[in-house]
């Protein structure tokens, strides 16, 4: 079934990219005599016009034969003259006779001559030529538009508001007074419909003040705040640092996950830290602030989660409990009751949050002399200076100790069995939290929303393919990321059982990474093609026929040692696996 799935995936963006080449130069009057679906001999055929169209016995691949009379025709230099006439009469037919089996083959000399005077891509202009080449990777480029407005448009049948669930402690919004249940519904003046919108005004500010309208409780107020800069990995392929302004609020809220010292009522009681309180006297909880609001200073019985550690040979996993208990006539804050959204639930051994100290209950409190909310932007923050030491406050049984902490870089295996450096720091904790209520989208907002955000992801996703190729050429990224067909295929499998949107996502990043590829001035490839031409244009003509021979010669030897090499690190990457088929 993976290979069906390679075959879909590959397939189209194949016949794309060739059908890109043959439209431009049909419109440039360029002669194509063959458009082929895959490789190998015909297996059925038709012909319309001038050009036969083909499907081949391997469905790998495909091509369009674009006339080229320095390759399909050729002279023989040593024994021709400069006059034109005598150029013509010496002219030797090659395969574009015997392979293509033309349908002009019965004709005399001359009038295959006239046929083919004017209908070879050298006969064209360079711009044209450059266009015909461009063709084929910018179908590549432009056909995931639709694929990602496809995909978009029928998911995109809900959105969340621009309403904040939590304020990140110490940050511009917290300055500037905007609290949970804030709704914005303007920045600079200009309407925001969604978390999403709103997260891209922000980023269109670099750092500038912003003035926002905020509504709560059918109040409207005007908020000055101005974005902090922070650096953070660039989203798509994290190959860059990158600095974006950033106001600390949150569209989801903290669930109701709690955490208790010893020394409190709330411990006393039967609660413990990690508790998922789910309801209250029978009224389920679906945030932090719900919880909070519920514990009234009556007495309550409440129903809750706990997580309970097995440990197993493939590692320890955890189960949630159901219990009831009965609290006493206290407020959460008289039961000591507090949020476990900084609480270290778990260190690995021998990772340096367990070389600097750190315990399992520990409350981290503050990160080089600055507080975060949550445990997860400890982890961003300390990610991003891998290697260097950082001064952590923790919190144990509410007493201050100050540790300090070096996160390491380590090699990990990735998916697709590639394998990339990532931070280690080795503490997790509870990540419970509530997503909003969502708004319908009506069909026109639907429609444009899912345009404008599919121009977006592709102009994100080319810029990071870009770096990745720069990355790749540079050696900051290892060539054992490279993956052939064998790494397609599994992408193509893995996409295709998660569903047909996540297979037409992946079909798209994939368009996109042929077309970025194709353009790279490697001969044998559209770019080497189009650099070609421009050489040509700048010296006002071509290079021998013996240079070209010698271009092609090198850079076939080039694309087979390339395609070798790819092929090795697919059989590398998924040789275990294989093995293991092999031996079960």
């Amino acid at each position: 079934m993976g290979f069906i799935y390679f075959l879909l995936l590959i397939g189209p963006l194949i016949i794309v990219h060739e059908l890109g080449h043959l439209l431009v130069a049909k419109y440039f009057g360029i002669l194509c005599p063959r458009f082929s679906i895959g490789m190998g001999p015909v297996v059925a055929s038709f012909r319309k016009g001038e050009t036969e169209y083909v499907i081949s016995a391997f469905p790998i691949g495909g091509y369009v034969h674009i006339y080229n009379a320095h390759e399909d025709y050729y002279e023989d230099e040593e024994n021709s003259t400069k006059s034109e006439g005598k150029d013509e009469q010496n002219v030797t037919k090659s395969s574009l006779e015997k392979d293509e089996e033309s349908s002009i083959k019965s004709v005399g000399k001359d009038e295959q001559i006239a046929f083919y005077k004017g209908r070879s891509i050298t006969d064209k202009p360079i711009w044209q030529r450059i266009l015909v080449y461009l063709a084929g990777p910018a179908m590549n480029l432009l056909i995931p538009i639709p694929i990602f407005v496809l995909t978009l448009f029928f998911t995109l049948d809900s959105r969340l508001p621009a309403v904040v669930g939590m304020v990140e402690l110490e940050s511009p919004a917290a300055a500037a007074g905007l609290i949970a249940g804030d709704e914005i519904i303007e920045v600079n003046g200009k309407n925001v419909r969604d978390f999403d919108q709103l997260r891209k005004r922000i980023m269109r500010s670099d750092g500038e003040t912003v003035q926002l309208t905020v509504v709560n409780g059918g109040e409207e107020r005007e908020v000055s705040l101005t974005p902090e800069m922070i650096s953070t990995r660039d989203p798509y392929l994290g190959l860059r640092t990158i600095e974006v302004p950033r106001i600390g609020i949150y569209q989801m809220e903290y669930g109701a996950v709690i955490h208790v010292d010893q020394n409190t009522e709330a411990y006393a009681a039967g609660l413990r830290s990690f508790d998922h309180i789910v309801s209250v006297d029978g009224i389920e909880l679906d945030s932090w602030t719900s919880l909070v609001d519920a514990f009234d200073g009556n007495a309550h019985n409440v129903v809750l989660l706990r997580p309970n550690q097995l440990d197993e040979s493939f590692g320890a996993i955890f189960i949630k409990d159901p219990l009831e208990l009965s609290l006493p006539a206290l407020t959460s804050e008289e039961l000591g009751i507090q949020s476990a959204i900084r609480s270290v639930m778990a260190v690995q051994p021998g990772s340096p949050a367990y070389t600097a100290g750190i315990e399992p209950g520990d409350r981290l409190n503050t990160l080089d002399g600055r507080a975060y909310t949550a445990l997860s932007q400890f982890v961003d923050r300390m990610s991003m200076s891998a290697d260097e030491a950082h001064s952590l406050v923790v919190l144990r049984e509410g007493t201050p100790i100050t540790l300090e902490i070096t996160p390491v870089t380590m090699e990990v295996v990735a998916e697709f069995q590639t394998e990339r450096e990532e931070t280690f720091i080795g503490l997790s904790g509870r990540s419970v939290y509530e997503t909003p209520e969502t708004r319908p989208i009506g069909f026109f907002d639907r429609l444009i929303s899912s345009i404008t955000t599919a121009f977006s992801i592709v102009g994100q996703l080319i810029l990071a393919i870009i770096l990745g190729v720069k990355a790749l050429i540079v050696g900051e990224v290892g060539s054992n990321s490279l993956g052939g067909p064998i790494m397609i295929g599994d992408m193509a499998a893995r996409a295709g059982r998660a569903g047909f949107q996540s297979f037409m996502r992946m079909m798209g990043l994939l368009s996109i990474n042929l077309g970025i590829l194709n353009l790279v001035p490697f001969p044998g490839l559209d770019g080497g093609s189009i650099v070609l031409n421009l050489v040509e244009g700048i010296y006002g003509k071509q290079p021998s026929f013996r240079t070209r021979q010698i271009i092609n010669y090198v850079s076939f030897a080039g694309l087979v040692f390339l395609m070798i090499f790819i092929f090795k690190n697919d059989i590398e990457r998924y040789w275990p696996t294989f093995a293991n088929w092999l031996n079960s």
